[in-house]
């Protein structure tokens, strides 16, 4: 299985960032990116900020609830209603600005846009 945090690995960056989003109107996370979320939590080395980003707030509730009661040293996870709020704390979190994260969020968004224009 791939790793997560395959690219923070690779350059050796300790404080790792993981955002998952959950595109409006879609299901949240299925059981297979559930899996993905706590294996990556356990197998991890490094100290991880996983941000789960969906417009449901009873997602963001449930999500909420699992952290807390599934509370890892190494993992830090939290819910969010917008990307902008998960990247706002995901750089506080690595006390550096992460642009790269707006230029991946702006890539997917356009071929996401892509796909729907063909379907």
């Amino acid at each position: 299985m791939v790793r997560l945090d395959t690219d923070a690995v690779a350059r050796n960056i300790e404080k790792r960032v993981v955002i998952l989003i959950a595109m409006p109107g879609a299901p949240g996370p299925d059981a297979h990116w559930r899996k993905r979320y706590a294996q990556h939590a356990f197998e991890s080395h490094g100290q991880t900020f996983f941000a789960i980003v969906t417009d449901s707030a009873i997602q963001r509730g449930v999500l909420t609830a699992i952290q807390w009661i599934t509370r890892n040293e190494k993992t830090i996870s939290s819910a969010f209603a917008t990307f902008e709020e998960a990247c706002a704390a995901a750089e506080s979190y690595r006390g550096t600005t992460l642009p790269q994260l707006r230029r991946l969020f702006e890539e997917a968004e356009t071929q996401r846009k892509a796909a729907r224009a063909v379907a």
